[in-house]
């Protein structure tokens, strides 16, 4: 494989990626806890309620989970973390293409940008049909 085949297919897998980021699924998982209490004095956690009567609706404690607004925005927080990391992979791989058009590559740079390409938010997959090319190029 030549160095200008080698960096068009890097290329069109960067260019695919930021064209349509969505190809990839992502698990978001949203946690809270809806109470939390500790006290210093010995005693767990006390409720006094207050006032009421037969058939009242006062209510000594209440919990509540996040709303839907909390929850909106933790998940576009998400999404705004899995684009960035998105672009910065393939920042990546459009430098690793760069590099190979050289007539002489830094291998070790390649090499470097390869291993922050796996360590990245980029499916193993796509991981290793880049590794695959880049170890073509430079075994020819």
């Amino acid at each position: 494989m030549n160095n200008t085949e080698a960096a068009q297919i890097i290329r069109e897998i960067s260019k695919s990626i930021n064209e349509d980021p969505a190809q990839f699924r992502f698990n978001i998982n949203i946690n809270s806890v809806g109470f939390q209490a500790s006290n210093a004095s010995g005693a767990g956690f006390i409720v006094n309620p207050q006032g009421g009567g037969p058939g009242s609706t006062t209510i000594g404690m209440q919990a509540s989970g996040p709303s839907n607004l909390d929850i909106q925005i933790r998940k576009g927080a998400a999404d705004n973390e899995i684009k960035e990391q998105l672009k910065q992979a393939t920042g990546l791989m459009d430098e690793m293409a760069q590099e190979l058009e050289k007539s002489r590559p830094d291998h070790s740079l390649v090499e470097r940008c390869l291993g922050s390409l796996e360590q990245s938010i980029v499916p193993a997959s796509v991981t290793a049909v880049v590794k695959k090319i880049i170890s073509l190029f430079f075994e020819a």
